[in-house]
């Protein structure tokens, strides 16, 4: 897409085919040399409305995965056998039961402190690259929706100090950052071009306050401000 927008004029302005804008050129050859170079401010860019595709619109969508994904990372079918890796809530391990609809996989977070967690998310983003070389990033990104997130000792400890004290949903930037910083440390140690992307969202939507985002970690904000993409940038998110 980029390519037929910078040397052939192709435009996509708009959404289907009314949107694709382009003159024929019968007689076209491809230069001579093509030698091109872009520092762009910003690596990838998304906008995603449900009222219309509008991946052509967009020059060809997605290059990098950071969508809710840790549902799918700790799927309950494939993980049912270790229920320590889901959330502690009540006193009880939460075992999510898999929903019908976009948002199957969502209202729960996993126990982010168990080392067993680690290991699998480590494995994950090492499979992935292994089964696609060209992928630029693997999420990890928090599931949709809140509560059920996980109230053991082990995940406590990863928290700020101020993560329960305000209104609304707990801050739990520093408890996923800490588990974040953990796989891709380790995922690094097997393919030192392995990469996440992660969503700054919900109950990770403000930066960590007590740690830094590994270099190796993309955070992708939610309708952000410069503000908040300045602080995501001082914290260490690329």
């Amino acid at each position: 897409y980029y390519f037929l927008t910078k040397f052939m004029g192709v435009n996509w302005v708009g959404p289907g085919e009314l949107g694709e804008v382009y003159t024929e050129q019968p007689d076209w050859k491809m230069p001579a040399k093509i030698d091109v170079l872009e520092n762009p401010d910003f690596e990838m860019r998304h906008w995603y409305s449900p009222a219309f595709s509008c991946r052509q619109w967009l020059a060809a969508g997605v290059r990098m995965s950071f969508h809710h994904a840790l549902g799918n990372v700790f799927h309950p079918d494939k993980h049912k056998d270790t229920p320590e890796v889901f959330p502690l809530v009540g006193g009880k391990r939460y075992i999510p039961k898999v929903k019908e609809g976009s948002h199957a996989l969502g209202g729960w977070q996993p126990c982010t402190g168990n080392p067993k967690s680690v290991e699998i998310a480590v494995k994950h983003v090492l499979d992935s690259f292994e089964k696609n070389p060209g992928m630029a990033t693997v999420s990890l990104s928090v599931n949709d929706g809140a509560g059920n997130i996980c109230e053991c000792s082990l995940c406590k400890a990863q928290d700020g100090k101020d993560a329960f004290k305000g209104e609304g949903r707990p801050d739990l930037s520093d408890r996923f950052f800490r588990f974040y910083n953990a796989v891709i440390e380790r995922a690094l140690e097997k393919n030192p071009n392995a990469r996440i992307a992660v969503l700054g969202y919900g109950a990770v939507k403000e930066p960590p306050k007590e740690i830094k985002v590994h270099p190796r970690i993309s955070v992708f904000h939610v309708m952000p401000s410069k503000e908040k993409l300045e602080a995501w940038k001082e914290s260490g998110g690329g």
